[in-house]
C-alpha cells in the first residue's frame, strides 16, 4: 500500500480503515449509471477487488449517460460489464476487478445455490454486495432472505437506484457496533476527571498550584503558562472550602458560572496572569462532568441484557449476531468496571491540545495514558473471567487436565491478546460507541414494506409542501417495486431488466401516462384511504405529481443524479467496508428537485 499515494485518506481513516478496503470485494449487480459511479469513487481510494454482473450489451442509452463507455464499444456490441471493469481498472492499479457476463438473476441463484447447505464459494467471496434495480424485486428478496438466515459469514447487502432527478439508498445488515465513529476534533469528549481526580493526577495537580510561591520564585517563566486544569482544579478547591462541601461538584449553570469568577479571582503571583486563566474560563462549561453523564447511546448498550454477561453461546462458525460474543465479553468488563467505581467509565485515553509547556504536557499525557492503560487491564480481567465462565469458546479453556492446558496455552494466548486490542479499541472509542441496527430489511415483500411505513408521520413532520413532495417521492419508489412485482417490468419500461427508456414515440407517452395512474392507484389505496390528516387534497396532488414522475422517468439515470447517488453509496458503502463510522440505518431518498437528502426515520 502507497503512503504517498493514499496520504490524505490515511489521515482521514488511518491505515487499518485503508487495509480494510485494500482487503475488501464488492460485488455490484447490474451496471448501472449509478453503480459505475459508486464503483469509482471506491476505487479511487483504493478499494481491493470488484465483481460487476451485468448480461447486456453497450447499447445507445448507455452512451448518453456513462463516460467510461465509447462509441466504438457499442458499434461492437461488446459487453457492458467487460468495458466497464477494464475502464474502471485503469483509474487505480492497486484495485482489481472482475466482469461477470451474466445476467444479475443467474449470478443471485448461482450464489445462493452455492453457499447453502455449508457449502464452500467458489472464488473471492464478497464482502458486500450491491444491487441495483437490474436485479427484479422478487429475486432482490430471496437473496436478501438469504444473506440474513443462512449461517454465513456476515455480508451486507445495499440496494441502490436512481430514477430521474430522485434516488433511493437503502441497507441490509446484521446489527454492528460501530467502535470507530470518529467524530470532529473538536466533538470528541475530554474526560479529564478534574473534579474527582485520580491519586497520580491529584499528585501532579497539587504540585502546580498557581497560588505556590516556590513555583513561582524558581520558574517564573514556566509560571505563566501553567495548564488551564490546573487553574480550575485549584478554583474548585477554593469553592469547596468556601462551601464547607469537600464533594462539591458543579452541575448547573449557576455553578459553572461561581467557577468561573473562582478561576478569575485566584491569587495569582505575577503582575500578569497565567496564560491558562483565559482558557480556563472558557472551559468552565458541563462538559467538564463528562465521566457522570454517560452518553445515551452508550447506556443503550450497556443495558443490553448481552452487555451483562448472558451474551450467547458460540462455539465456533459465524455468528447469527453481528456482533461476536468475545465483544460483548468487553463491553461487560465495561458494565461491571463502572459499577464497580460509582458509575464512572474506564479512562478513555484522549488528551486535548493544552496550552502550556512540552514538558508538562507530556507529564499529563503520560499520567492519563497510564490511567488508560490501567483501566484496560481491569476491564481486560473482567472480560477474561466471563469468557472463562461461559461456553463462548466452546469450553476450551475451562478444562482442569494438564494435557488440555498444554495443547491449548498458545491458541489462549492468543485470544488474551485478541481481548487485550479489543478492549482497548473499546476503551478508547467509549464515548462513541453505538450499536446500529438496519430497518426495514431488505427481504421484505414491497406491498408489505408499504404498508408499514410511516407515511402519515412522515408528512406530519414536515414543514411545508416541498418536504411532503420528497416524502411522496419516497412513497412513489416503493410503489414501484410493488409496480414491478405486479407486471415483471418497472413502471415507464417496456422491459424492466434492460433498463431502456424510450421517449418520443405516442405509444410510449400513453405507456407511462397509463403506468403513472396504475402507480396512483398502488400509492394511493396506502397513504389516503388510510390516512387520517386532514390536507387530503394536498397529499393526492403531491402525490399523483410523485407518481407520475417516476412513471416518466422510468429506470433513467440523468449522470448529474447518478453521480449525487453513487457519492453517496460510495460512502455509505466505505462505512459497511471499515467498520468507522455510522452508515445511514433507514431508507436515503435523495430529492433532485431541492437538492437534498432525507433519511425515512423511524420511530
Amino acid at each position: 500500500m502507497s503512503n504517498e499515494k493514499y496520504d490524505r485518506q490515511l489521515r482521514l481513516w488511518g491505515h487499518a480503515g485503508q487495509m480494510a478496503l485494500a482487503e475488501s470485494h464488492v460485488v455490484v449487480l447490474g451496471a448501472t449509471a449509478t453503480a459505475v459511479e459508486m464503483l469509482k469513487n471506491m476505487i479511487l481510494p483504493g478499494l481491493g477487488f470488484f465483481t460487476l454482473v451485468d448480461g447486456s450489451f453497450v447499447d445507445a442509452d448507455t452512451l448518453g449517460n456513462n463516460y467510461f463507455v465509447e462509441l466504438s464499444d457499442y458499434a461492437a456490441r461488446k459487453p457492458l460489464s467487460e468495458v466497464l471493469v477494464k475502464r474502471l481498472c485503469e483509474l487505480n492499479p492497486h484495485s482489481s476487478g472482475t466482469a461477470c457476463v451474466q445476467s444479475c438473476v443467474e449470478w443471485s441463484d448461482s450464489f445462493i445455490s452455492s453457499t447453502s447447505g455449508g457449502r464452500d464459494f467458489v472464488g473471492r467471496f464478497p464482502t458486500l454486495i450491491v444491487t441495483t434495480p437490474r436485479l427484479p424485486a422478487a429475486h432482490l428478496r430471496r437473496l436478501a432472505d438469504h444473506l440474513k438466515s443462512a449461517p454465513l459469514r456476515n455480508i451486507p447487502l445495499m440496494y441502490v437506484q436512481t430514477c430521474g432527478l430522485s434516488g433511493i439508498i437503502q441497507i441490509q445488515d446484521r446489527e454492528r457496533l460501530v467502535v470507530h465513529a470518529e467524530p470532529k476534533q473538536e466533538m470528541r469528549v475530554a474526560d479529564l476527571r478534574l473534579f474527582n481526580p485520580f491519586p497520580e493526577l491529584r499528585s501532579w495537580l497539587d504540585a502546580h498550584d498557581p497560588r505556590d510561591e516556590v513555583l513561582y520564585r524558581t520558574d517564573p517563566a514556566g509560571y505563566s503558562h501553567l495548564p488551564w486544569i490546573a487553574m480550575i482544579y485549584h478554583a474548585l478547591q477554593c469553592l469547596r472550602c468556601d462551601k464547607e462541601n469537600a464533594e462539591f461538584i458543579p452541575c448547573s449553570k449557576a455553578d459553572y458560572d461561581t467557577l468561573r469568577t473562582a478561576v478569575s479571582s485566584l491569587p495569582y503571583l505575577s503582575d500578569r496572569p497565567p496564560d491558562g486563566v483565559h482558557e480556563a474560563m472558557e472551559n468552565c462549561r458541563m462538559i467538564l462532568n463528562r465521566p457522570m453523564c454517560l452518553s445515551e447511546s452508550l447506556e443503550q448498550l450497556l443495558r443490553d441484557p448481552r452487555a451483562n454477561g448472558h451474551f450467547i453461546d458460540w462455539s465456533g462458525g459465524f455468528p447469527v449476531s453481528g456482533v461476536p460474543p468475545i465483544t460483548w465479553a468487553v463491553l461487560y468488563g465495561i458494565n461491571r468496571f463502572i459499577a464497580e467505581n460509582n458509575g464512572v467509565p474506564p479512562f478513555c485515553g484522549f488528551v486535548p491540545d493544552i496550552n502550556t509547556t512540552t514538558q508538562w504536557y507530556r507529564e499529563l499525557r503520560s499520567i492519563y495514558n497510564n490511567k488508560m492503560e490501567d483501566d484496560c487491564c481491569v476491564v481486560q480481567g473482567y472480560a477474561m473471567e466471563a469468557i472463562n465462565a461461559s461456553n463462548v469458546m466452546g469450553g476450551k479453556f475451562t478444562s482442569d487436565t494438564a494435557a488440555s492446558t498444554a495443547l491449548l496455552v498458545g491458541e489462549k494466548t492468543g485470544l488474551e491478546t485478541e481481548v487485550s486490542a479489543l478492549t482497548r479499541s473499546l476503551v478508547q472509542n467509549i464515548w462513541t460507541l453505538q450499536l446500529t441496527t438496519f430497518s426495514p430489511s431488505l427481504d421484505i415483500d414491497s406491498h408489505e414494506l408499504l404498508q408499514r411505513e410511516s407515511f402519515e408521520r412522515y408528512l406530519s413532520d414536515c414543514v411545508d409542501a416541498s418536504e411532503q413532495f420528497t416524502v411522496m417521492l419516497y412513497a412513489a419508489l416503493l410503489g414501484a417495486r410493488c409496480f414491478e412485482e405486479m407486471f415483471g417490468r418497472w413502471p415507464g419500461l417496456l422491459d424492466s431488466l434492460n433498463g431502456r427508456v424510450h421517449y418520443g414515440d405516442k405509444d410510449d407517452t400513453l405507456l407511462w401516462m397509463s403506468d403513472g395512474e396504475e402507480l396512483i392507484r398502488i400509492v394511493g389505496e396506502r397513504i389516503l384511504n388510510e390516512s387520517g390528516r386532514s390536507d387530503k387534497v394536498v397529499d393526492e396532488c403531491l402525490m399523483r405529481k410523485a407518481c407520475m414522475e417516476v412513471a416518466r422517468c422510468g429506470c433513467g439515470e440523468p449522470f448529474p443524479t447518478a453521480g449525487v447517488m453513487g457519492a453517496a453509496a460510495a460512502q455509505e458503502c466505505i462505512k459497511l467496508l471499515q467498520h468507522r463510522r455510522v452508515p445511514i440505518q433507514r431508507p436515503l431518498v435523495f430529492d433532485g428537485y431541492r437538492s437534498c437528502f432525507w433519511v425515512a426515520e423511524a420511530q
